[in-house]
């Protein structure tokens, strides 16, 4: 038997961590001892670290700007990696991104009930990295700015205070005109208690505030954070806040406060799922509230008929499984929604992924596709899902789009058809209507420098997917498909299959 590390000791209830790296389908044993002939109890928790907790192992974001479900939990400190702050635990989880173009940048991140830090970099080993980011605020590190240069390769670490970690969702991006980074939250304090609502947001020039309640102003609060002092029942209601900043005027969430003996509030959100079919699905809440609670789990928006419980399994899960998940709380005075959870049920393992939660429906499964950059490709509700490794997923929303019929990539473009028309993007997450039609589209193909398309009763031609011209084909009423294959163009109609 070969020790991989040495031994880690410590004190009653206190706790220690060892790391090992492992192989898989290879057994390994762990010892526990005591240095007393009596022993004693212990609590023993294995965890995979983060695939991306290594500098080396960064995952890559894509595009003028991301949104990114992580976790930094069981991730191991590293000696050589630089602390996002000196108050971070150290564990922290790498991410590398290609600024497209030069601009300022925003960072964003909010985690699980732990206080989340963040910190951008240039350089491209942990030898030459340099700190190009600034804090908004000494009492806020989750939210930073930096000037991002075209072409060059930032990494981007996040970390907590907490080292038994957590997760979170970083957010970033280009901004070109002011924007609310983090938005007034929904209070519930005792009654004469201190609630507050905060704001942040980021923009050429300063920033003025005003707050209203209920719709009406309220004189003298004109700061980013709102105190109401001995919360009572007159205080009881809706607030917002009202932005000038950069010539543009913005408006916040409406945050609501009430009063209650406690607060009611999630400890635990459902977690994402990624399974194969026929494995179970597990989904679970943790709800802390003085009053007696009542659940209901949702998919999709639809109530799931009997799933009344904090958790809620699915038994040998199917591919049609696949959704967004919440569980909603009902202390009698209010319902408390859960964050989104995706489940994410495959039949093959090649696609077997996490889709962030930002569709607030299912992607459609059957139109994944792998393209010639080996993107894996889903199309949602209103836009397409894309991920480098089948894994870590971004989202692209297209206005004004539904009912995906194709996808295809060639000459440096992305095209998309829709029900409305066509689309293209040359990053996949910004996308320009290029042909508008009235009639139903039935797909898109790429093949020889040439894009193809079905479009009722019409096939159309394009060679860069934003100038489209007709082609003629005599006898087809109505187009149903088109695809390639072999070196070939095939065309489905209402009553014959062509190729080319």
């Amino acid at each position: 038997m070969v020790s991989l590390e040495s031994a880690v000791s410590f004190r009653e209830g206190a706790e220690a961590t060892l790391s090992f790296s492992v192989e898989e389908n290879k057994n390994y044993s762990i010892q526990l001892d005591s240095s007393g002939s009596d022993g004693g109890p212990f609590t023993l928790a294995l965890a995979m670290a983060p695939i991306n907790d290594a500098f080396d192992d960064a995952k890559t974001l894509i595009g003028e700007s991301f949104s990114i479900n992580g976790s930094n939990e069981a991730a191991v400190g590293a000696l050589n990696e630089p602390l996002v702050h000196p108050s971070a635990s150290g564990r922290s989880v790498w991410y590398k991104w290609d600024a497209p173009r030069s601009g300022q940048v925003y960072l964003n991140i909010v985690g699980d009930q732990r206080r989340m830090l963040t910190r951008a970099f240039s350089g491209n080993s942990l030898e030459t990295l340099e700190d190009v980011s600034t804090s908004l605020s000494s009492a806020d590190l989750g939210d930073v700015v930096f000037n991002a240069i075209e072409g060059v390769q930032y990494s981007i670490a996040v970390d907590s205070v907490s080292e038994s970690g957590g997760g979170f969702r970083l957010d970033g991006g280009f901004f070109d005109e002011p924007i609310i980074l983090r938005q007034p939250t929904d209070q519930s304090v005792e009654e004469g208690r201190e609630a507050v609502f905060n704001i942040s947001v980021f923009g050429a020039g300063t920033p003025v505030f005003q707050w209203y309640f209920n719709e009406v102003l309220m004189n003298g609060e004109t700061g980013s954070k709102l105190r109401i002092a001995n919360a009572g029942e007159s205080d009881v209601g809706d607030y917002h806040v009202e932005i000038e900043l950069g010539g543009e005027t913005l408006r916040s969430r409406t945050a609501k406060l009430e009063l209650g003996a406690g607060f009611t509030q999630f400890l635990v959100q459902p977690a994402n799922q990624s399974v194969f079919a026929g494995d179970d699905i597990e989904l679970r809440g943790l709800v802390t509230s003085p009053n007696t609670l009542s659940y209901q789990w949702y998919r999709d928006r639809e109530a799931i008929p009997g799933a009344t419980d904090p958790a809620y399994t699915i038994e040998v899960a199917a591919v049609s499984d696949s959704g967004f998940y919440r569980l909603v709380a009902d202390d009698g005075t209010r319902a408390y929604d859960s964050a989104l959870a995706y489940a994410d049920v495959s039949s093959n393992p090649d696609w077997k992924g996490i889709v962030n939660p930002i569709l607030g429906q299912s992607p459609r499964y059957w139109s994944k596709t792998r393209t010639d950059g080996d993107y894996l490709v889903s199309s949602g509700e209103d836009g397409i899902a894309f991920s480098l490794d089948g894994l870590f997923w971004q989202y692209g929303v297209i206005e004004d789009s539904r009912e995906f019929s194709g996808f295809a990539q060639g000459n440096g473009v992305y095209v998309v058809s829709t029900e409305e028309g066509y689309f293209v993007s040359e990053n996949l997450l910004n996308w320009e209507p290029t042909s508008i039609t009235d009639g139903s589209n039935y797909g898109v193909a790429f093949l020889e420098g040439i894009f193809l398309a079905a479009a009722g009763d019409d096939l159309l031609r394009s060679v860069d997917g934003v100038n489209w011209t007709s082609v003629p084909f005599p006898g087809a009423d109505q187009f149903f498909g088109i695809s390639y294959a072999d070196g070939s163009f095939l065309l489905f109609t209402s009553d014959k299959i062509s190729i080319s």
